[in-house]
């Protein structure tokens, strides 16, 4: 097998936000099981926040990082993404659903500081924690990391159903605004073209150093694969920002060849200390190839 060298990442900076404090939101700790907005389930706009019709305001909620086809049984972590200028704290759900409008795959919370399951219905939800209302960050986006594992063979196409709640701060249901969502992936049949891995990845970094760590992307097919994109996701005590690694071009990957790329990432001085998840995605055209994740401290 012939193994090439390639300066595939460009160094940017990672954990930039700060979070500060705010007053108590109406079900901070996360909406009861049926709000995703699914076929025969409601959204919190019918039962506890008021404010514009849904999707009524000037805000936006989507899904980052989720693929158009899913391949059985393979785990996929993507993100709820959710802004709208002049609010100030936050909340989602989601449930994963097939045709028949009954719970598709495996659904986890991608960080137990700011996610968290609940179930209901013979169903299966992700929404945010207290702590993942990401309190007094202003206007957005915020983000919330989610874990799934796609269905056996045969299930056919999956549907995300999933609502926001673009909220004021101000302790109560008034002023909230909600937005309501759904994305639907088709069931893939063929491995994915090109496999990512992470190497020599540290356990932890001082605020102000670096992450430094190898990225391989190996092509097990018979043809040339290629992707244009990567992009790098940290998710701990602040939302999720992503960070582009690269977005130049198609790179080519020869057939049973292998791509070594080292990654630089700096931390800024103030980003806050704790435990981050980290997720390097590498995608063509828009569609995602393939995902791996790490953990790690960020220290004084």
């Amino acid at each position: 097998m012939r193994t090439g060298s390639f300066c595939l990442f460009v160094s940017s900076a990672l954990l930039s936000l700060t979070v500060g404090a705010g007053s108590a939101l109406a079900r901070s700790g996360g909406a009861p099981a049926g709000r995703s907005g699914a076929p025969g389930e409601s959204t919190c706009m019918m039962s506890c926040h008021t404010g514009t019709p849904v999707n009524g305001a000037d805000g936006s909620l989507q899904l980052v990082g989720v693929p158009a086809l899913y391949e059985p049984g393979q785990s996929y972590t993507f993100w709820v993404e959710l802004e709208e200028p002049g609010q100030s704290r936050w909340g989602f759900q989601l449930t994963a659903l097939d045709d028949g409008h009954a719970a598709a795959g495996l659904l986890a919370a991608g960080n137990s500081d700011s996610t968290q399951t609940i179930s209901g219905n013979g169903k299966t939800y992700v929404e945010q924690t207290g702590a993942g209302t990401w309190r007094a960050v202003p206007n957005g986006p915020v983000t919330w990391r989610v874990e799934w594992t796609a269905p056996a063979a045969g299930t056919g196409e999956v549907t995300y159903w999933f609502t926001g709640n673009a909220a004021n701060n101000n302790g109560g249901s008034s002023g909230d605004h909600i937005y309501a969502a759904s994305f639907t992936m088709g069931e893939a049949g063929s491995d994915q073209p090109l496999n990512l891995m992470l190497s020599n990845i540290p356990t932890s970094v001082p605020r102000g150093g670096t992450v430094n760590f190898t990225a391989s992307i190996k092509n097990e097919t018979a043809t040339t694969q290629t992707f244009d994109a990567a992009t790098l996701f940290a998710s701990g005590p602040v939302p999720t920002t992503p960070v582009t690694l690269y977005d130049s071009g198609p790179v080519p990957v020869a057939a049973g060849a292998t791509l070594n790329a080292p990654v630089q990432v700096p931390v800024p001085a103030v980003a806050p200390t704790g435990a981050y998840m980290v997720d390097v995605q590498i995608s063509m055209g828009g569609q995602l190839i393939d995902t791996e994740s790490f953990n790690i401290d960020v220290t004084n």
